[in-house]
């Protein structure tokens, strides 16, 4: 039996590889580099790279924990950041405001890349430690729901501001100038507002290049109604609708037309 030698699988690795990188400009300084390599659900890793002569900065903008929250799990938790700490502990990855961020020279832009994408996936593992009972979120129901209602939906697009800063959205809807959906879930509660605010920074950074019947934030139904005032701000930069009355949501996407003052429902649910 013959042998095959080692340089040739190694070879034929790099080659397979090679070719399912693919890399684009998200800014004058900022390359969106999409890996091969994969979560365990499937879903690519994504890096940002920012290169200063021979100095790269690699980071994951912030994509690891959002995973996290997206399936229904705490970032900031006592365990989590137990956990998360003790993994990253073990490679040499930063950890600021929410990112995962390697730096060094240039020349081992191999090692860092491969260091951050292990950090990415020690992180995602963390999954594992989500409650069995804990309630869907509501920004996975909503993906769902979309994903139903068409194929053409694109989770958490990434979307760059007039400030410089980028955003992860729920989702986009159609091919051709998409509709960008967020999902906005708290009610009159702390993590209603903070939903609220994060929804209108981001429709307001975009607005210069995506005019706000191109935009939808999704109220969730909670048991407490929402504030006018948090309604009639999320108005000025965009579309209103509400879970409660989805039928109003499903034909502003697939029709593309709202009401005059973009509010995609007639009343807030009564409640007990």
């Amino acid at each position: 039996m013959s042998t095959v030698p080692c340089e040739a699988i190694v070879r034929e690795h790099l080659r397979l590889v090679g070719d399912d990188f693919a890399c684009s400009a998200i800014s004058d300084e900022q390359l969106l580099l999409t890996t091969p390599y994969t979560y365990a659900d499937g879903d690519a890793l994504e890096l940002v790279a920012i290169v200063r002569g021979d100095r790269l900065m690699l980071t994951d903008d912030g994509e690891a924990l959002s995973r996290l929250e997206l399936a229904g799990i705490n970032p900031e938790s006592p365990t989590i950041r137990e956990r998360r700490s003790t993994a990253l502990r073990q490679l040499p990855v930063e950890h600021v405001d929410g990112e995962l961020i390697v730096e060094g020279s240039i020349r081992d832009a191999g090692t860092l890349l491969m260091t951050l994408a292990t950090a990415m996936r020690e992180v995602d593992a963390l999954q594992a430690l989500r409650p069995k009972a804990r309630p869907v979120p509501f920004e996975r129901r909503l993906i769902s729901h979309l994903h139903a209602l068409t194929s053409a939906v694109e989770d958490r697009p990434r979307l760059a501001g007039q400030s410089g800063t980028h955003y992860r959205l729920t989702a986009a809807v159609g091919e051709q100038e998409p509709i960008y959906v967020q999902a906005v879930a708290g009610g009159p509660s702390v993590s209603g507002s903070r939903s609220v605010n994060h929804a209108f920074r981001a429709f307001y950074d975009i607005d210069g290049q995506v005019e706000p019947l191109r935009k939808v934030a999704v109220l969730s139904q909670e048991g407490q109604a929402w504030r006018e005032g948090d309604i009639a701000l999320l108005q000025e930069v965009a579309c209103v609708a509400g879970w409660w009355q989805r039928d109003a949501l499903d034909a502003f996407l697939l029709e593309r037309k709202a009401p005059e003052g973009r509010l995609l429902f007639a009343s807030q649910p009564e409640l007990d």
